[in-house]
């Protein structure tokens, strides 16, 4: 079973670092036990705002 890449798991495909200062819509609270230098969002659809556009992850069942 191939394993799940961190940008998905993170929702952030754009794997975009963390900074106190970028206050992403559905950005979640830093949590280093669960990742010391991404971002993390509670959707797939963190790149609104951040890339080209929204991406829309649920093909991949995560």
């Amino acid at each position: 079973m191939p394993q799940i890449t961190r940008g998905v798991r993170n929702n952030n495909p754009g794997n975009i670092d963390y900074n106190p200062r970028n206050q992403w819509q559905g950005q979640l609270r830093p949590d280093p036990a669960i990742e010391k230098r991404f971002a993390r969002f509670d959707t797939g659809r963190c790149c609104e705002e951040s890339e080209t556009g929204p991406m829309d992850l649920s093909f991949m069942n995560v």
